[in-house]
This record gives C-alpha cells, sequence and structure tokens, in this order.
C-alpha cells in the first residue's frame, strides 16, 4: 500500500490538472492575466458607477456593446469559473483524503477525481 498511494495520488493530480486545465486552454494567456481586473473594475463599477474602469473602456471601443452588457458578462464568467473550480478542488480534496485513509489497494486504484469518490 506504501507504494500504491504516491502513484494513486499523482494520478488523481493528474486528473485535476486535466479537467481544470481545459478553462485555460480556450483563452490567451494575455487574457487570463486580466481576469481579476476584469473582475474588479466590473463588481466597483456596479457598486459605484462613477468607478474608474480603464480596462473594461478599452474593452468597449472594440465592442458593440453596453458597459452594463460587458459587466454582467464578465461577472456570470467570473461566477461559473469560481463555482467549477471551487467543485473540482472540493473532489480533489475529498479523494486526496479518501485514498489516504484507504487500506484495500483495489479501492485505493479505483478512487477518481469524480467518479467514484
Amino acid at each position: 500500500i506504501e507504494d500504491i498511494i504516491p502513484i494513486a495520488l499523482t494520478n488523481l493530480k493528474t486528473e485535476y490538472i486535466i479537467r481544470t486545465g481545459y478553462i485555460f486552454k480556450k483563452y490567451h494567456h494575455s487574457e487570463i492575466d486580466t481576469w481579476y481586473i476584469q473582475e474588479h473594475e466590473a463588481s466597483n463599477w456596479i457598486k459605484y458607477s462613477h468607478f474608474n474602469t480603464p480596462l473594461l473602456d478599452a474593452m468597449l471601443l472594440e465592442n458593440n456593446r453596453t458597459k452594463q452588457e460587458l459587466v454582467d458578462d464578465i461577472l456570470e464568467k467570473s461566477l461559473t469559473f469560481k463555482q467549477f473550480v471551487g467543485e473540482t478542488l472540493g473532489h480533489y480534496i475529498k479523494a486526496k483524503r479518501l485514498i489516504n485513509a484507504e487500506t484495500d489497494i483495489n479501492r485505493i486504484l479505483s478512487i477518481r477525481l469524480i467518479a467514484g469518490t
């Protein structure tokens, strides 16, 4: 069992990386780098209508949308992303705990990130 647990944990981590990594393949790193700023400007603009939003304003120059539409889209995507990553991370933590507590080799090897946890 002592030899199997590190293998199972490595496989689990690989599953986690693959599951969360597909999101990042859809976006260029320069866009990902601005997600925090987009969310910060959008959420503060909702609270304070005069909040300075240079990134959002620049994005709107190349868009035929209102600021409200852009803000709504950013905040919706942000929430979806957080829910997905949070849920996946929760499954990962639970599966790690199960692997470390299990004493049966076949059960250890059957524990997966989502199914079987």
